[in-house]
């Protein structure tokens, strides 16, 4: 099925995961990880701990076994947010916790088709 013309990026991507196509979220895990990582070059352990906890090849089996549902995936996000506290200027943790206030439950919510 294709998806539904003039739709948001963030649309096309939940489309996507809805049909059990799991690429575009695979390479945005990917960038993510790589990009989180950066922030920080001189920490070896922060790259080997979010290879770790995103881990494609154990993200593929779960997506494949049907494993990785809206509170699983909201329980990445939310780690994700947690590194990037720690990378962050503290001055901005008060619009990062309001952001993740907004977006995590949102997730969550997110265990059926629109």
């Amino acid at each position: 099925e294709e998806p539904p013309p003039a739709i948001s990026f963030w649309e096309l991507l939940a489309f996507d995961m809805y049909q059990g196509r799991y690429l575009r979220v695979l390479a945005l895990t990917s960038e993510l990880r790589d990009a989180v990582a950066a922030l920080a070059p001189h920490r070896p352990e922060l790259r080997a701990e979010l290879c770790e906890r995103l881990d494609l090849a154990l993200l593929v089996q779960a997506l494949a076994h049907g494993a990785l549902d809206a509170h699983a995936l909201a329980d990445l996000v939310a780690y994700v947010l947690d590194k990037l506290k720690t990378l962050q200027a503290p001055s901005r943790d008060a619009a990062a916790q309001a952001w993740a206030d907004q977006i995590l439950p949102r997730i969550r919510n997110c265990d059926a088709p629109p």
